[in-house]
């Protein structure tokens, strides 16, 4: 039947959605449920920002609708149970006291950190989108490439193809061929308990190991997606809503994307797109232009890229 049907796409809300949704739906409906119509009861903003941003990680609200009706009701048990009187002003410090220690800390106090083979790429999940750290190490071996963190065939096949296009172009990377021939390479992606595959972190992954081998240091403000081929070309990918959104809340306020992928970025909603900086590129070779850390040719992209042609 699906030839016959019309599909609708619901994409992720964004945090003022969910915002909104709370302060106008959630919150007065669950009030009205446990009976507490009586007690005046008031979420402050920051504390359903709060709720949202350190509780809950979804694509929709089904988990902050839980943690809502889980304040109502331990608010009812001290009322009836522990003859307290009822709260008038919900804020963070009673949004800690009835749901204890944040569940997902915020990770903006270290987004100008910047390592060594570690670059953020990506992802699209189940509860929206969310930021893919790429990890590049390399000793002394054969030539072999490790790659461990619960990938999938497709994300293991990019890391291969990463690595046979840096070592085609190792020179303009200005990479040593013989330490490329006698590593190992590994390459992790952190929380391995999370299944991760697709072709989209090719340009992350070939970016980690160039800065892995050419000791230059990522700013973790910056993240990246994107397929890649051999020849480097940047293909395009999906869910660009939810990653940019995911990249956004990690605190990036840079992204490179494929220049294909330009139209999905046009389509969202100003909202979303708020100072952040989108980079678009169509060959990896642009994208290490862009990367000012790694920009040490002395050659421009354009030249590279006829010299490649011819």
């Amino acid at each position: 039947l699906l030839d016959r049907l019309e599909i609708i796409e619901i994409s992720s809300y964004t945090e003022n959605e969910k915002f909104n949704i709370c302060k106008n739906y959630i919150i007065p409906n669950g009030i009205k449920s446990h009976g507490l119509e009586d007690a005046n009861i008031e979420f402050t903003d920051d504390a359903i920002s709060k709720i949202i941003k350190n509780y809950t990680k979804e694509a929709g609200v089904r988990e902050l609708e839980r943690k809502i009706h889980t304040i109502l009701r331990k608010i009812v048990k001290e009322i009836i149970i522990d003859k307290k009187e009822s709260l008038n002003i919900i804020d963070e410090s009673i949004v800690i006291k009835y749901l204890g220690n944040e569940k997902y800390p915020d990770s903006k106090n270290n987004k100008y950190k910047s390592e060594i083979g570690i670059v953020n790429a990506m992802s699209y999940t189940i509860y929206g989108g969310d930021i893919l750290k790429i990890e590049v190490d390399f000793y002394k071996g054969n030539g072999n490439i490790v790659a461990t963190g619960s990938l999938g065939e497709v994300f293991i096949e990019s890391t291969k193809i990463a690595l046979s296009y840096i070592k085609s172009n190792y020179k303009k990377f200005g990479i040593n061929y013989e330490t490329l021939e006698s590593s190992d390479i590994h390459i992790h992606v952190p929380e391995g308990a999370i299944k991760k595959d697709g072709p989209s972190a090719g340009i992350a992954i070939t970016t980690a190991i160039i800065s892995a081998f050419t000791n230059l240091k990522i700013k973790n403000n910056i993240s990246m997606t994107g397929e890649i081929t051999l020849r480097g070309e940047v293909l395009p990918v999906g869910g660009l809503k939810e990653k940019v959104i995911g990249a956004k809340k990690a605190g990036v306020d840079k992204i490179i994307l494929p220049s294909s992928n330009k139209k999905d970025i046009e389509e969202l909603d100003k909202e979303i797109i708020n100072n952040l900086k989108f980079i678009y590129v169509d060959n990896y070779l642009q994208v290490f232009e862009n990367l000012t850390y790694l920009n040490k040719k002395k050659k421009s992209t354009n030249k590279i890229l006829e010299e490649q042609k011819k």
